[in-house]
């Protein structure tokens, strides 16, 4: 709470300064815009009445120069930031529960499409918080709270880019080497890398933000860097199939490298073109349309999400070649 000098007027309705803005003039009327954020919390109180920062415009005049200080809610971007956030999640998450029920996945490519979608859902259960603490509307929540929400989220968007980049290095060593690792064993060594990976991230973010709070670009390149480097081993593991085909003894491993690349394919686009949005929405001077844009960019990309798995071949993801055996071999012979 903080109590305004009695020469403070209070204006209702929409402030014309959009967001939290700081607008000043001098006698001549030059008004000049430049960012401005409160750091309290509560709303205002003059001339012993309280009002919310979110609805009125705070001014001052004296003979020289105009101060006015004012924020506007958008209500109506929060809802619909609030329900497509939901409506993402309840679509993974029913996504989620028809593929592991119904499906059965026991295979490597399954449990990290598993991990995959519910690092996804992590992501957007932390959005809005991330939102709407990068704007200061939830001044109620202390400072250690939001750093560890942040750092949760950072340590999300890695996990989606981790997850792939394991599906894409496990493909390549399966169609290299004759052997492979037994799945539990190739996942569980997978997710160790993976998580500690992204824990140690998520780590450093966080003392990050308690020594200045702003620092983030570090993340983001790191971010890219990743990105890149699966856009890379998926070329060369396309390179590897491709090799692969002219041995007709590999026939079998080179039909399911080509499915399980090209599904792997389809994620990555999906998941690498959505968490640069995401993580573009930690900027304070992101505007309000954009950040509405974003909204449906991941509603759109969780219903991709699912109408893929859904329509997913149950043999490619699962390891269950029998049928696809035995129409080989009446083809071959």
């Amino acid at each position: 709470m903080i109590i305004l000098d009695t020469n403070f007027k209070v204006f209702r309705g929409t402030p014309p300064c959009g967001k939290m803005t700081h607008i000043s003039s001098d006698e001549d009327g030059d008004f000049s815009k430049v960012p401005y954020r409160f750091d309290y919390s509560g709303g205002v109180v003059v001339n012993n009445k309280v009002y919310s920062i979110s609805r009125y415009c705070f001014a001052e005049s004296n003979n020289d120069w105009k101060l006015m200080t004012c924020h506007q809610d958008y209500y109506l971007q929060k809802v619909v930031h609030i329900s497509t956030i939901l409506l993402s999640i309840s679509i993974l998450s029913c996504t989620l529960f028809v593929y592991i029920y119904f499906r059965e996945p026991s295979d490597f490519y399954g449990k990290c499409i598993i991990s995959l979608v519910l690092s996804q859902i992590l992501t957007y259960t932390l959005l809005p918080i991330v939102r709407f603490a990068s704007n200061d509307s939830l001044s109620i929540i202390s400072h250690e709270l939001l750093d560890v929400v942040f750092s949760l989220f950072a340590m999300s968007l890695m996990l989606v880019l981790l997850w792939i980049t394991a599906m894409i290095v496990h493909l390549f060593f399966t169609l290299s080497f004759k052997t492979q690792l037994h799945t539990w064993t190739a996942f569980s060594t997978y997710s160790i890398f993976v998580w500690t990976f992204a824990a140690f991230s998520a780590i450093v973010f966080y003392f990050d933000l308690h020594s200045d709070g702003s620092e983030r670009e570090y993340l983001i390149f790191l971010y890219t860097i990743i990105g890149f480097v699966d856009i890379f081993l998926l070329v060369v593991t396309g390179l590897k199939i491709l090799l692969t085909a002219q041995d007709l003894a590999n026939y079998k491993k080179f039909e399911n490298g080509t499915k399980t690349l090209w599904i792997i394919i389809k994620l990555s686009i999906i998941m690498l073109t959505t968490w640069p949005f995401e993580s573009f929405l930690w900027r304070e001077d992101f505007d309000v349309p954009t950040e509405t844009v974003v909204d449906f960019i991941n509603l759109l990309t969780a219903l991709t999400i699912s109408l893929m798995l859904m329509r997913s071949d149950k043999i490619l993801l699962f390891g269950k070649y029998q049928q696809v055996d035995d129409l080989k071999n009446d083809v071959l012979d």
